[in-house]
């Protein structure tokens, strides 16, 4: 034991909930080639106590046919399968977010609570389509696996910033609609099918568009992250996306040159406006196997391109004249711009120290700092061997697994 003015006081984790659940599913084949797969869960959970949804209902049916054997397809066609499914995919609260109550201290004291819901919340739901198709090719050497989707997530729970008129420090809220769309295609390829060599390769490409259809009714932006003395967000906004990232630009003028004071410092927006998204607009990946006797490698290399990204560090060292950029501006006399003064009068050049010293650091310019981040990568290699047992020892190992 330890004497202590301020009592050291334990309490038990309360982010304890109860789900209870009925599931159901059922399996149809048709003359083996058509199939037809159901399920229905509902929940119940205590995280929905005290709301108008105590529990949420979700469906699925799937059908599938393999219909190379059905139609007359041509000879190089081997298999060939299409599908189509609808899903909804129900999820809860976080545990005590519907009945908000005040909590004591460790002086007996009262800690006010800062968060209130501004409408009843409901169970989040997520509706999927999904629509593809498998075919084989060439005795099963050339195979495509292609798949569009679309997803539409309501009621996506959020905790956002209050109103500075309110006396509480976060709203909960449902987000009303937020829709994925997307295509993916797998190629496979048996290159080479030898006794002692073989090489399979195949190609990945997906792509996703997401859009926030709807907020709240009475909310039609907010920021995951908040804006703070760097000057970036990140924002939900309807008719934007997620990983939307907002930022401060220059001041431009009608033909979008920076304006520049008289004493020859940059210009800053006042406003935040959109400067990019921080999600790859598509991906490709391209695997590879190549096995020669025991000797195996394996190689991934995939790529994600059209996308941005945001560099905080580059704009602290360029606001100390740290950085290789900074560095390379004073040996050139100035940072290059298409600039204009208050008089109309075209700037080409600005000082280094009063261009990075305004743009860079604390509270910087971001719309400068907004790089393209594709890349491929190596992602992945291995090189293996496998050591074949002789058929003495596979004839013992038998032995002893029969018995």
């Amino acid at each position: 034991m330890q004497n202590t003015i301020t009592p050291n006081v334990y309490t038990e984790s309360n982010k304890r909930k109860q789900l209870q659940s009925v599931f159901g599913s059922a399996n149809f084949d048709y003359d083996g080639w058509l199939y037809l797969d159901l399920s229905a869960r509902n929940d119940w959970s205590s995280t929905l106590t005290f709301t108008d949804s105590p529990s949420f209902f979700y469906p699925s049916v799937g059908l599938s046919a393999n219909i190379h054997d059905k139609l007359n397809l041509p000879s190089v066609i081997n298999f060939m399968k299409v599908r189509g499914s609808y899903a909804e995919v129900g999820n809860d609260l976080p545990p005590y977010k519907t009945n908000l109550l005040n909590s004591l201290g460790n002086f007996g004291n009262i800690t006010l609570n800062t968060l209130t819901s501004l409408a009843t919340l409901k169970p989040e739901i997520t509706r999927s389509l999904e629509l593809g198709t498998e075919i084989k090719f060439f005795d099963g050497k050339v195979g495509v696996d292609f798949t569009y989707y679309k997803t539409n997530t309501r009621n996506q729970y959020f905790e956002i910033a209050a109103s500075e008129a309110s006396r509480y420090g976060t709203y909960a809220i449902n987000a009303g609609n937020i829709q994925n769309e997307g295509l993916e295609l797998l190629v496979n390829y048996d290159a080479i099918r030898k006794d002692n060599f073989s090489w399979t390769t195949s190609l990945n490409y997906s792509m996703n568009k997401n859009t926030i259809i709807a907020l709240d009714d009475r909310i039609n932006q907010f920021s995951l992250t908040g804006e703070g003395r760097n000057n970036y967000a990140s924002k939900f906004e309807v008719g934007g996306s997620f990983g939307d990232i907002y930022g401060i630009d220059f001041q431009r003028d009608e033909q979008g040159r920076i304006r520049v004071s008289e004493d020859g410092t940059p210009l800053k927006a006042s406003e935040y406006v959109k400067l990019g998204n921080s999600n790859p607009r598509w991906q490709m990946g391209w695997s590879n196997n190549l096995n020669y006797k025991n000797f195996g490698l394996y190689f991934l290399i995939d790529g994600k391109f059209d996308y941005d990204v945001l560099s905080v560090t580059q704009s602290v060292l360029d606001g100390y004249g740290v950085s290789a950029a900074s560095g390379d501006a004073r040996n050139a006399g100035g940072v290059a711009v298409n600039g204009v003064d208050p008089n109309g009068n075209a700037v080409t050049t600005i000082d280094a120290q009063e261009y990075y010293t305004t743009v860079g650091g604390i509270g910087p310019v971001t719309s400068n700092y907004m790089y393209n981040g594709s890349a491929i990568r190596l992602r992945e290699i291995s090189l293996s061997y496998d050591f074949k047992l002789n058929n003495k020892c596979k004839k013992s190992h038998s032995i002893l697994s029969n018995d």
